[in-house]
C-alpha cells in the first residue's frame, strides 16, 4: 500500500483503532504522549502501543485456550 514507511499514518491509525477498542483505556494508556507534539513523544507512544497490543494478543491466546 505504501512505498515508504509513514509514521504519522501509523500513529493516527493505531490511536483510532485503540480508541474504538476502549476509549477510556486509550486515554489512560496514551496520557502524556497523545496527541504527538514533538519527536520526543514518538518513542513513548510506540512503547505504549506495543505494550497494549501485546496485552491484547495475550488475552486472545488465553481466550482461545479456554474454548479448546
Amino acid at each position: 500500500m505504501f512505498s515508504t514507511s509513514n509514521p504519522t499514518a501509523f500513529y493516527h491509525v493505531t490511536h483510532f483503532l485503540f480508541e474504538i477498542l476502549d476509549p477510556k483505556e486509550t486515554e489512560t494508556v496514551f496520557k502524556g504522549c497523545w496527541p504527538l507534539f514533538d519527536k520526543k513523544q514518538e518513542p513513548e507512544y510506540r512503547r505504549a502501543a506495543f505494550t497494549w497490543a501485546n496485552k491484547i494478543v495475550e488475552i486472545g491466546r488465553a481466550s482461545c485456550r479456554e474454548r479448546v
